[in-house]
């Protein structure tokens, strides 16, 4: 059995009374010497590390004079069990910082002297007359604030500079704080200005082609729900990986555009989202290119791009030009790769419905209506050889060039008018119906070139003319022979044995009747003699030979067979070897 206990703090020696009582004194002397260390003792130490850890046995002393040549601040640390005064007398060359090794600490500047006391937790300063005071801040150059008796480092209100990395914790919407953005007049919210824009990032997508993003694409239109109109939702650079099939929420049943930054689908752009018949707007941008895709649209839907422009002021400069629209292409002398400044690509898979109605699928479509009095055109088109070189070696000039292609017989069907086959349409009539005076005469030049391959289907017309009111088809006055060209110009150039046809086959070219058989007609033939010919049906009515006739014999004195024979010979028909 014990004969004595210990006091909490000091360790004092306490005899149990009435047990071994001849050990009291040896206790007494022990406490005693405590006593007399805690009151008027004092620890010299001489320190050579930044950091020193105290024993039980040296901090049984009130005072600690501490020396030494250091070369940062010291670190100074009573053991756990430490409670009550310390004085500290700093003599060596650094700041010392004094305390346990958790809790507030205190620090005691070079040739200085303070008092702190330890509650077992924290050490606090002592000013004189007993008042608590707070240690100074590390002298980093650093911004501190305290913090459960802990000097931390905090940004400053002003000026400052931040290094490292900044961590910010939050459990909650609690980063309230309202911001001007530069140039504005309205503070907001972080969380405000992030809801500008949804960003699937922020619902869970990882966009690195590996891990799914059905998850967050799902949750993103889920925010959205069903009624959002011209929702925007935001891709930012990286790799989708998922399928429609994945999605289980629908989202809006409004378009969606969707704006990606760069983001692939395996190693191809991101061009389709993949929600049906919502007619979503797709951005993608990719290696130079810009993608525009309206997936999927809806039936009656608007253009992918719409530009309106209006021209609301009198005046301007008459040379100048205003272009909505403008593409400027320029290549290299040493290019070979081909450059189309517009290109239309269109797949058509439409049918006739069971009322008749043929859609009309265009892929260019120009439509000017003058209220003025200004030049106007449907079309405009200019082309210049700045080349100096000949047609042979500076290849083809065309103003326009329409490829036409028809892969089915023809079989004279009509099915409305979509059933014919033009390689250029040319449909004009009055502005106001029945009057001709708003027609004008159409000034018309086509080159026509068949590609000469097998089973194309039968050509109509390269030039036709059906059911128009017009003051002539064809009008060659003005063509006059280039310099140095000495023969006549050719109105109308054709090969042997082609006519001239007066009433042949039908007149509307929307019948079957189109290819019937040739009518009254002029020919230039070269079977059984080379010869201009009349034709009326099979029947040949006259001819003009290459070779003209000789007419021999005698007139026998006939007046009016001499008259013929001369006028026929001056007309260039016959050679007139007759006599008298």
């Amino acid at each position: 059995m014990s004969d004595s206990t210990k006091t909490p703090y000091k360790g004092l020696t306490k005899p149990i009374p009435g047990v071994s009582e001849d050990t009291w004194g040896t206790y007494i002397n022990s406490s005693i010497d405590l006593i007399d260390a805690a009151l008027g003792g004092t620890l010299s130490l001489v320190l050579s590390n930044t950091s020193t850890t105290l024993t039980t046995t040296q901090v049984k002393n009130t005072g600690y004079h501490f020396t030494g040549t250091l070369s940062a601040v010291s670190n100074i640390f009573f053991p756990a069990s430490f409670r009550g005064l310390a004085i500290i007398s700093n003599a060596t060359t650094q700041l010392l910082s004094c305390g346990l090794s958790t809790g507030n600490r205190v620090n005691v500047p070079t040739t200085q002297t303070v008092s702190m006391w330890s509650d077992g937790i924290n050490f606090l300063a002592l000013a004189s007359g007993g008042t608590a005071t707070i240690a100074d801040a590390p002298s980093d150059n650093n911004t501190y604030g305290r913090k459960n008796f802990t000097w931390v480092p905090v940004l400053p209100t002003t000026g400052g500079t931040l290094t490292g990395a900044l961590s910010i914790t939050s459990t909650g919407n609690n980063l309230t704080a309202n911001t001007l953005a530069t140039g504005t007049t309205t503070a907001r919210s972080l969380q405000d200005r992030a809801a500008d824009r949804l960003n699937v990032k922020d619902f869970g997508a990882k966009l690195d082609g590996v891990a799914s993003d059905a998850a967050g694409m799902n949750a993103v239109l889920n925010t959205l729900g069903a009624n959002a109109v011209d929702a925007v939702v935001y891709v930012p650079h990286g790799a989708t990986n998922y399928t429609w099939g994945s999605l289980t929420n629908p989202g809006p049943t409004n378009p969606v555009h969707w704006i990606h930054d760069g983001v692939l689908g395996g190693t191809a752009p991101i061009v389709q989202v993949g929600r049906q018949n919502k007619g979503d707007l797709v951005e993608n941008y990719h290696l130079g290119t810009k993608y525009f895709c309206q997936e999927s649209a809806r039936l009656d839907s608007q253009g992918v791009v719409r530009i309106d422009y209006g021209l609301d002021q009198p005046g301007g400069t008459p040379s100048a030009v205003c272009t909505p629209l403008r593409i400027n292409c320029d290549d290299n002398a040493g290019a070979i790769t081909s450059m189309w400044g517009a290109h239309v690509q269109m797949h058509s898979y439409a049918n006739v419905n069971a009322a008749g109605n043929w859609p009309q699928n265009v892929g260019v479509s120009s439509s000017v209506l003058r209220y003025g009095k200004s030049w106007i055109a449907g079309m405009h088109i200019t082309m210049a050889d700045m080349s100096n070189q000949t047609s042979s070696t500076g290849a083809g000039l065309l103003g326009m060039e329409i490829g036409h292609h028809a892969n089915g017989p023809d079989d004279g069907g009509v099915a409305g008018a979509a059933g014919l086959r033009y390689g250029i349409h040319l449909s004009q009539s009055a502005q106001i119906a029945g009057s001709a005076s708003g027609l004008v005469p159409a000034e018309f030049a086509m080159g026509y070139q068949h590609d000469g391959g097998g089973g194309e289907a039968v050509t109509k017309s390269c030039f036709g003319v059906t059911g128009s009111q017009t003051y002539q088809v064809f009008d060659a006055r003005t063509g006059t022979a280039p310099p140095g060209y000495t023969d006549p110009v050719a109105a109308l150039r054709m090969d042997p044995n082609q006519i001239v046809d007066f009433n042949g086959a039908s007149t509307n070219l929307k019948s079957s009747g189109w290819k019937g058989v040739a009518g009254n007609y002029l020919q230039y033939t070269t079977t059984g003699g080379n010869r201009l010919r009349y034709m009326i049906g099979k029947t040949e009515r006259f001819n003009i030979p290459d070779t003209k006739p000789a007419v021999t014999g005698s007139r026998a004195a006939n007046a009016a067979l001499a008259s013929l024979l001369t006028t026929l010979a001056t007309l260039g028909l016959i050679v007139n070897s007759s006599t008298a």
